[in-house]
């Protein structure tokens, strides 16, 4: 009887997971900015426990091996009560995360609402994250926690890149 118990739960959460694919991923279906579509190519991607994530790279990276990377994340409430979380709340979170590492990691809020939240991290010279500039939203849409992010490693990004990526993530 468990086994069956077990069984029926366990596909139910598969096709829960499997509701959140996007059965065709291109560069194109996650709206990336126009300029950039040549550029990237989906690294990794993995759906599970009411998770999708979907990495990009620009040809010729790795996920294992990137100095740019863009992901896009969707936690879906139905599966998993976890992500029950507003995207306010879950920015708070990370920020006090990193609190111990002081000014090495510094956030700027773009944007600041309970359901829509934008922010700029920046690591410098912290012992356990390489320097790198992350531009993140976190949002709700159709009863679906999203994070998307551009990060790049090294360097602060200059004022027109930092731009566009806002942009692009705004949208």
């Amino acid at each position: 009887m468990r086994t069956i118990i077990g069984s029926i739960c366990m596909i139910i959460m598969l096709l829960g997971s499997l509701s959140l694919i996007n059965n065709e991923k291109t560069v194109e279906n996650y709206k990336l900015p126009v300029d950039e579509h040549e550029r990237w190519e989906i690294g990794w991607t993995q759906v599970i426990d009411g998770q999708e994530i979907v990495e990009f790279v620009p040809k010729g990276q790795t996920v294992e091996d990137w100095k740019e990377m863009i992901t896009v994340q969707t936690f879906d409430y139905k599966v998993n009560t976890k992500w029950d979380i507003d995207p306010y709340s879950l920015m708070v979170v990370c920020r006090r995360g990193d609190e111990k590492y002081g000014s090495q990691i510094q956030y700027v809020t773009i944007i600041d609402e309970p359901s829509n939240v934008i922010y700029e991290w920046y690591a410098k010279d912290c012992p356990e994250v390489e320097d790198q500039d992350e531009i993140t939203r976190l949002y709700i849409e159709n009863n679906h926690l999203v994070r998307m992010a551009y990060v790049r490693k090294g360097e602060r990004m200059d004022e027109k890149q930092r731009l566009k990526w806002i942009d692009w993530i705004k949208n």
